[in-house]
């Protein structure tokens, strides 16, 4: 196979004594032989200073790790692939602490394991470069790819709105699935190319000129070689992104009018931020989360964090989560000379406030007085989350952040968000020798990204990430959450 390094790097690493540990992304007797998945990173850059070469302006963040198929079943079936999950954390954990200020914004830092059965136990191979895209849990493909040879279906994959590139051969640990009767030589690919618009594809030989691309008709383009093997590509553009509505009817069937319901939606959620009295009556919601027209200048403002429980951190030898508030309500370090209080939460599941000198143990809900001005309402948490959280607090001023126009940004606690507020950054979490952990809240999981917005031309539109319920926005642009 040709040199497709610019597009794609694969590296192995050997007699690793346990690969779910995660040791080798930056162990130090790796590094000194130049052999981790951070050197790897390091050797092959995403930018670099167009005037400095050895100046890097940007690292690869999406990284997909293959290793032993029987490693991964079998971690499926005793441990409910807990043990790939905490690898994935682990290693997104660790890029964010040493490469964050040089990940592209837009990109996040995303790590995927897969399978391969020629590995063992002890083998492990990283693949990242241009033609790797990872997407995050949110999005939707736009183009569903099918490659077929002599009528026979080969091998399908999706493109994504945010994908550049997409690589295509033989190779067994490539960023697509390997194509299994790839009908060419080994040096030849076939390049994807996704325009910035997301409405046209193209179809490259790479190298250029290995391969002919003959297109029959535009969905359709037919891939030879010279000894007149080929390949049929099926093109399915899966969605087109909304047209802006006109004027005269922007509620138009695309973006129905939902407005009946948007007063008892605000009380609703009025009412779960205890500013109301609570709604017995269930209310039906709709399927809305787009709102028409340009959202000029679109602001987020946080109105409150929610406190997460650490039973289920107890084994990491965390002891408690301490975050600060000064006397104007805002999020500092625990720390620093500003904090006139300290929430704190511990592994037991306790609640306390700290000042002056002093720590109590408070009960839900609770008026916290930080000085005769300035009180925090502390709340219960929502019912179908109190099994993850322990506490919501109503911040005293909202947390104001601005949308990027035309640029889909996530939303939640951590460096895996691109707008979140200062809740981890700002909180200690310390460890049952009384000593600041040494792994962050970051590594073992409590980064979470929970929604996506987007504001451009068309509108603003919000949709949920993971497995978190889906939000509104009402005609006031207000998110409503179910």
């Amino acid at each position: 196979m040709s040199d497709t390094r610019f597009y794609l790097v694969n590296e192995q690493f050997n007699d690793i004594p346990n690969v779910l540990l995660g040791e080798y992304w930056d162990d130090i007797t790796l590094l000194q032989r130049g052999n981790s998945v951070k050197s790897a990173l390091q050797k092959h850059p995403k930018e670099v200073n167009k005037d400095n070469y050895a100046k890097v302006v940007k690292y690869f963040s999406h990284v997909i790790i293959y290793l032993s198929s029987s490693l991964i079943e079998n971690d499926r079936r005793v441990h409910d692939s807990q043990h790939i999950k905490h690898l994935c954390d682990i290693f997104q954990g660790v890029h964010r602490e040493h490469f964050s200020a040089l990940t592209e914004v837009n990109d996040g830092i995303r790590y995927q394991v897969l399978p391969h059965a020629d590995l063992s136990n002890n083998q492990a191979v990283i693949t990242f470069g241009r033609c790797v895209y990872l997407p995050s849990e949110q999005e939707k493909p736009v183009y569903q790819l099918n490659f077929s040879v002599a009528d026979k279906a080969s091998l399908s994959f999706s493109i994504y709105p945010n994908q550049r590139l997409a690589l295509v051969n033989n190779n067994p640990y490539g960023a697509q699935p390997s194509f299994i009767d790839w009908p060419f030589a080994d040096e030849a690919s076939i390049l994807i190319l996704q325009n910035q618009a997301g409405d046209k594809l193209e179809v490259l030989s790479e190298p250029e000129g290995l391969l002919t691309v003959t297109t029959n008709t535009e969905n359709h383009p037919i891939i030879s070689d010279a000894a007149g093997n080929t390949i049929s590509l099926e093109v399915i553009h899966l969605r087109q992104r909304q047209q802006k509505p006109s004027p005269e009817n922007s509620h138009s069937p695309e973006t129905p009018d939902f407005s009946a319901n948007d007063e008892k939606r605000t009380q609703l959620l009025d009412s779960k931020m205890g500013r109301a009295d609570p709604i017995e009556t269930p209310i039906d919601f709709d399927e809305r989360t787009f709102i028409a027209e340009s959202p000029t200048g679109a602001t987020l403002e946080l109105v409150g964090i929610a406190i997460q429980r650490l039973e289920k951190f107890k084994h990491y030898g965390f002891k408690q989560l301490r975050v600060g508030f000064s006397s104007q309500g805002e999020i500092v370090d625990p720390d620093d000379t500003t904090a006139l209080g300290v929430l704190v939460v511990d592994v037991e599941g306790q609640l306390l406030v700290e000042e002056n000198g002093e720590s109590k143990a408070i009960s839900l809900p609770y008026q916290w007085h930080i000085n005769s001005d300035v009180q925090l309402e502390i709340n219960q948490p929502l019912a179908g989350v109190r099994d993850d959280y322990i506490a919501f607090v109503h911040l005293k001023t909202p947390i104001s952040f601005t949308l990027q126009h035309g640029i889909s940004q996530s939303f939640g606690r951590g460096n895996s968000a691109q707008i979140a507020p200062r809740l981890l950054t700002q909180g200690k979490m310390i460890s049952s020798d009384t000593h600041t952990a040494d792994q962050s809240a970051e590594q073992v999981g409590f980064s979470r990204e929970v929604a996506l917005f987007t504001a451009d031309d068309i509108g603003l539109e919000v949709s949920p990430k993971g497995n978190n319920p889906l939000w509104h926005l009402n005609s006031e642009g207000k998110v409503i959450s179910k």
